[in-house]
């Protein structure tokens, strides 16, 4: 293994602390409001289901599963198989939805709210999993999947920092399946959760993954960690299998806390507030998506800007960008991307210097 091929596998090991939430660390009051209402909403009228909240109709999902996610005839997915229509749902989603941090270099986030998520969704923009994982919630709904939401911490945190989504009833009454699109990670199907203490690996593009019940009822999502990082990681941070391997510690679901979206904004308005504690690695910046079945991944190393081409045989290659040269892969790759975010997120160096760093 050279040592850009395994920069990269330990990028994508090391860097999920920043990662996976990273989208709204920086956000102010404002982008918390539609968050709280929403879920103030639901609790005091216990009536509403999630998607009458969000600002989503049915013939909206409908468009976007039909248009964008190119699945015909999205009143009857649910009806016909839901959980194979499921599983090409959060694939679909999470192939044509960048994971990305660049709202947070490029300023708009002090506009983030439920209708400019809507918006970037269904011009393919991608966002974090504040941008991602309500969206798809919404469009489930209104499919007719019966939903509810699950937050998840860190191991350097006991707060909420990410929010996902939990499908219910789609195996047998009572089954629930983790639908994951807005993460770093490639994760494309949905996870069944009726596993009794470790589930199968799920391997994309060469990263395994696997999903630990603990005695307190919640779930933990680990990922293979190189040899060289294993000797690195407290006891804290590994979860060891029945066959004995250890495997590094990416999320934990706190599958026992109720009102989800409730405690992550209670988390992230702390944060904004200056009140709240951020994790280390929490500085970063990230483009993943994905091309011709490729993954691509922009980051950066100090003042240096690269990107990483990971295939579906685990193959990869990696080469340094000028930042002329990002925009030109932005404008021949991605090209409905906004070049202003583009630009603005790179725009001096010390924005560069504020990029991920792989240490």
């Amino acid at each position: 293994m050279n040592i850009h091929t395994y920069n990269f596998k330990r990028f994508l090991n090391v860097s999920y602390r920043a990662l996976s939430h990273m989208y709204t660390c920086a956000s102010p009051l404002t982008a918390m409001r539609s968050f709280l209402t929403r879920n103030t909403e639901v609790v005091t009228s216990r009536k509403k289901t999630f998607a009458e909240t969000y600002p989503l109709t049915k013939e909206e999902a409908f468009s976007f599963v039909e248009n964008v996610l190119g699945l015909e005839h999205p009143d009857t997915l649910f009806k016909t198989d839901p959980l194979k229509n499921l599983t090409k749902i959060a694939e679909r989603i999470k192939k044509l939805s960048p994971f990305t941090t660049m709202a947070f270099w490029d300023g708009s986030l002090f506009q983030l709210n439920d209708d400019y998520c809507k918006h970037h969704m269904f011009h393919g923009h991608g966002g974090g999993c504040l941008v991602i994982n309500p969206f798809t919630r919404a469009v489930l709904e209104h499919l007719g999947y019966t939903t509810y939401d699950v937050c998840a911490r860190v191991v350097a945190s006991t707060d909420a920092l990410h929010l996902s989504t939990i499908v219910c009833d789609l195996s047998y009454p009572g089954s629930v399946h983790l639908v994951e699109p807005g993460t770093v990670r490639p994760l494309f199907h949905p996870i069944a959760l009726d596993f009794e203490q470790e589930s199968s690996v799920y391997e994309v593009f060469g990263l395994r993954n696997k999903f630990f019940k603990r005695n307190d009822g919640n779930v933990v999502w680990c990922m293979e960690p190189l040899p060289k990082m294993l000797n690195r990681l407290g006891d804290h941070e590994v979860i060891q299998d029945s066959a004995g391997t250890k495997w590094q510690i990416f999320l934990i679901y706190l599958l026992q806390r109720k009102m989800a979206t409730y405690h992550f904004s209670k988390y992230w308005n702390k944060v904004i507030r200056g009140k709240g504690y951020i994790p280390p690695r929490t500085n970063g910046f990230a483009y993943n998506a994905y091309k011709h079945g490729h993954l691509i991944h922009v980051f950066a190393d100090k003042q240096k800007i690269f990107v990483q081409t990971l295939r579906k045989d685990a193959t990869e290659e990696i080469r340094e960008l000028t930042k002329e040269e990002l925009l030109k892969l932005f404008e021949k790759n991605f090209p409905g991307f906004p070049s202003r975010m583009v630009g603005r997120a790179i725009q001096d160096d010390f924005q560069i210097s504020q990029l991920l760093r792989i240490q």
